[in-house]
């Protein structure tokens, strides 16, 4: 994956150009994901995340079932018996997927391992050559410590490309 950074003093605009831009930046069936960090949510592990994620997950609701069936097919081949991972994160995701059981309990360091994994992998479902992702984060500077770890696995890992 590609990492832009895009930076200046607050209100000049940095985010305005963005949202301009990405008719041209994304393909045209590309993908294209916001979040933005809230100074007020920083104790909330993952919220921007999800909030992006958000973005990805509604649009699929009310696609045909047909397309809908292919979307489902390949969420549930990535995600395995781990789904319910990723649906506690996004409830909507449970209509596409329906429910998941639960996941083992593992000791926290096992199991923040198999969350990047889980992570990453559902965003390689998002984030393929027909229709890559652009995922815009917004206000880096309320970045919390778990979504930092996330987004350097993401970036480290190369399982996650497109």
């Amino acid at each position: 994956p590609e990492l832009i950074l895009i930076s200046g003093y607050s209100g000049i605009g940095k985010t305005s150009v963005v949202h301009e831009l990405h008719k041209e930046l994304v393909p045209p069936r590309g993908l294209f994901a916001f979040g933005k960090f809230d100074q007020y949510k920083r104790d909330i592990p993952y919220a921007t995340l999800v909030q992006a994620i958000h973005g990805l997950v509604r649009p699929l609701l009310g696609k045909g079932e047909a397309e809908l069936v292919a979307w489902r097919h390949d969420l549930l081949e990535a995600l395995g018996p781990n789904g319910r991972l990723m649906v506690d994160l996004v409830p909507e995701l449970k209509l596409i997927i329906g429910e998941q059981p639960p996941v083992p309990e593992l000791p926290p360091q096992q199991a923040q391992i198999r969350f990047h994994l889980v992570f990453r992998r559902f965003i390689g479902v998002f984030a393929r050559p027909e229709h890559p992702l652009a995922l815009f984060l917004d206000d880096l500077q309320w970045l919390d410590l778990a979504t930092l770890d996330l987004i350097e696995d993401i970036l480290i890992q190369q399982d996650v490309r497109h």
